[in-house]
């Protein structure tokens, strides 16, 4: 994250994002701008993207097998990547001068293509997290965002 003199923040992060439920690898960037006192407005692009790989097990029936050996049937998991565009605003607490708490309500498009079919939709992102500065224009952000599944996609088409 870098802070710049007129209060706003540039953040870039890379392929340190990752979900242990469904190893979704990805990139996010924002940008946020101060619009007055505690307000800002935030412009956030990201991509994520999973699957693509072979399972041995005993999806989608039941395993035959004793003990859950991998010795089920073998089935694939296409790959799955996802774009996301989402702006809105960010309200920040300042604690000090270096550390701060913040909320944001985020929406935009998102697009979700697995194989040859691929569609838009509606994004939110719903979050907060805690900047600490450590020198210069060099801080540490932690940051937690719920975007709901049903919003995600809304229009799907034929392959």
């Amino acid at each position: 994250m870098l802070n710049t003199k007129t209060d706003s923040t540039i953040a870039l992060q890379g392929n340190s994002q990752f979900s242990a439920s469904n190893d979704v690898l990805g990139w996010n960037g924002s940008v946020a701008t101060n619009v007055h006192g505690n307000l800002l407005l935030v412009a956030d692009v990201s991509n994520h993207h999973a699957g693509g790989f072979w399972v041995n097990g005993p999806l989608p029936v039941p395993n035959l097998c004793v003990r859950n050996l991998g010795c089920g049937p073998n089935y694939y998991v296409p790959p799955v990547r996802t774009w996301a565009y989402l702006f809105g605003p960010r309200i920040s607490l300042r604690i000090n001068d270096k550390n701060a708490l913040f909320v944001q309500g985020l929406l935009g498009g998102v697009q979700r293509k697995s194989g040859n079919t691929s569609a838009p939709g509606m994004g939110l992102g719903l979050g907060g997290g805690y900047d600490r500065g450590l020198f210069g224009p060099v801080g540490v952000r932690f940051q937690a965002e719920w975007m709901p599944r049903s919003l995600l996609v809304t229009t799907k088409f034929p392959k």
